[in-house]
């Protein structure tokens, strides 16, 4: 069996939504495996909207970079960071800092690719 490690930041919504189930779940079944596997679901649901949420902003990345004739080691220049460091950013959205943004807002980046991803 294949494992995916990962660790996402979970928003006040999202742990509420989480408690709720597990609440729910705990008052509706006796059974404490029918709990578990409704706690599960809600979780791999916010993991699945988690993994969508990157994908969109790598699209809409690479839709940047294309809008502004930049390639990744010039975005690498203006954050002064690596290119693994960027792959890791672009990967996990919510690892970017105010600064990085604030940097690729000022190169000309679209501040909402920034903006719509918080709000996902």
């Amino acid at each position: 069996m294949n494992k995916k490690e990962i660790t996402i930041t979970l928003s006040r919504n999202e742990i509420a939504e989480v408690l709720s189930t597990i609440r729910n779940a705990k008052t509706q079944s006796e059974n404490w495996h029918e709990s578990q596997e409704l706690v599960f679901q809600k979780l791999n649901t916010i993991i699945q909207n988690f993994e969508n949420m990157n994908g969109i902003f790598e699209w809409h990345f690479k839709q940047e970079l294309q809008r502004l004739k930049l390639k990744r080691f010039d975005v690498c220049e203006i954050l002064d960071c690596t290119m693994p460091t960027l792959k890791s950013r672009v990967e996990n959205p919510g690892s970017i800092t105010i600064n990085e943004m604030n940097k690729l807002v000022n190169s000309g980046f679209d501040r909402l690719i920034f903006l719509n991803n918080e709000e996902n």
